[in-house]
């Protein structure tokens, strides 16, 4: 069975390990980078099937990632779920504007997570 690679851009390491604990039995690999900068650099060596991103991050956050995703032909159709406590408002609008797939609060509960993602990798694949 092929292993989906899944990145989780949050500036907190718990989030990154409760979310990878429940992912990783579940035939996924799991990485991590702590805001949108160290994602960037991530893409130049592996290009994730998906990624769970947070808005509030220090360097580069969610939105300034997804804004240079955008930029790039061969990031711009990677499938993002915006996993933060930022989901009213302005913010859900913009993040609906950068054309984010399904857009979540936290807490998650996480099979709901689990739902979304394999939502997103059944269309894709």
């Amino acid at each position: 069975m092929k292993y989906k690679k899944i990145l989780i851009v949050d500036d907190d390491p718990e989030i990154f390990e409760v979310i990878s604990d429940f992912l990783r039995p579940r035939h996924f690999k799991v990485y991590r980078a702590g805001d949108g900068a160290e994602a960037l650099d991530f893409f130049k060596k592996t290009r994730p099937d998906l990624i769970i991103l947070d808005i509030v991050m220090p360097v580069m956050d969610g939105f300034q990632l997804l804004e240079k995703m955008k930029a790039h032909l061969s990031y711009s159709k990677i499938p993002v779920i915006m996993l933060t406590v930022k989901n009213q408002g302005p913010y859900l609008d913009k993040g609906i504007s950068l054309d984010v797939s399904f857009y979540l609060p936290k807490p998650v509960k996480l099979q709901n997570l689990l739902m979304f993602i394999n939502l997103i990798l059944k269309r894709i694949t």
